[in-house]
């Protein structure tokens, strides 16, 4: 041991091989589907709260514009 310096953590894998134990541990689709189920829900979360939102704060303004009467139409043919 002397002149040699110790370890941080001598009994610890190497990073090459945990990466190889978290492929075995579980399968890439699974990873892949969790991830695409959590950003779906996301989605439809965000959609239907920001739906909800618009829709309440655009009720306030709903007779700002009114439409314009319709003008009266005469068509008159002669012989």
């Amino acid at each position: 041991m002397k002149g040699k310096r110790g370890g941080f953590a001598p009994h610890v894998d190497r990073p090459d091989q945990i990466v190889n134990k978290l492929r075995s541990d579980f399968p890439l689709w699974v990873l892949a589907t969790v991830f695409m189920l959590i950003c779906a829900l996301g989605y439809i979360g965000l959609r239907t709260m920001l739906g909800k939102n618009t829709d309440q704060r655009m009720a306030a303004h709903h007779d700002v514009v009114k439409m314009a009467p319709r003008a009266a139409n005469l068509t008159i043919t002669l012989p």
